[in-house]
């Protein structure tokens, strides 16, 4: 291939790359620089309501729909304020599940991706605090583990379905179905795919250029 034929396959790799990143929920699949040392992390959003339970099984029975790397997928983990503006960005602002819990042992939150632990106890006002300066979002009276709200009280994490900050909750999630956002951690440093995925790529470009075609 020429250099310059080179040049332009590139260029629209990248493009599309990007419109996927930045397309409307409806596309389901982004890209964020939220891993490891400003690796890039695939977020899939989940419209399919599902208990916070089946949320995970299902994750973890997915693999990277984008670069192709085989990672397995986890219900989303939130280290910073830019990516927790993103997830309640491409989940439009409604509720989703996030892949926090406290099931294990109560008022020990942690990740399910990895089990870090993050918070410590109920809410700030009942002196629940950020373990090793983690980053937090909890609504300001959360969490509370109301059991009014289910036999084992609220061991989920959820981000709320309303306004523009993204505050977190505890939940039950035994019987609540909700949607979720799934976080694949590639470690790439790249946004190119791997040649595999270029064909997918492209044609999950297209098939939103057509959805945007035919809308009025």
């Amino acid at each position: 291939m020429s250099r310059v034929r080179h040049g332009i396959a590139l260029c629209v790799v990248v493009a599309a790359a990007c419109f996927i990143a930045t397309a409307p929920a409806e596309a389901g699949v982004y890209v964020g620089p939220y891993g490891a040392g400003g690796t890039l992390n695939v977020y899939e959003t989940v419209d399919t309501p599902a208990t916070w339970a089946d949320a995970q099984a299902i994750a973890q029975s997915r693999t990277d729909p984008l670069f192709g790397t085989g990672v397995t997928g986890n219900l989303v983990a939130i280290n910073s304020q830019a990516e927790n503006d993103f997830i309640h960005s491409i989940s439009g602002g409604e509720g989703t599940w996030i892949g926090a819990t406290d099931e294990t042992v109560e008022g020990e939150w942690r990740w399910v991706n990895d089990g870090t632990q993050f918070w410590q106890g109920g809410s700030a006002a009942e002196g629940g605090y950020p373990v090793a300066g983690s980053y937090v979002n909890w609504q300001p009276d959360e969490p509370n583990d109301l059991a009014q709200y289910g036999p084992a009280g609220e061991d989920y994490g959820f981000m709320d379905y309303g306004g523009d900050i993204g505050w977190w909750f505890d939940f039950w999630g035994d019987t609540e179905p909700w949607p979720y956002v799934i976080e694949y951690e590639t470690e790439r440093d790249t946004a190119i795919p791997e040649p595999a995925t270029l064909s997918l790529l492209g044609f999950a470009a297209v098939v939103l250029l057509r959805r945007r075609g035919t809308k009025r």
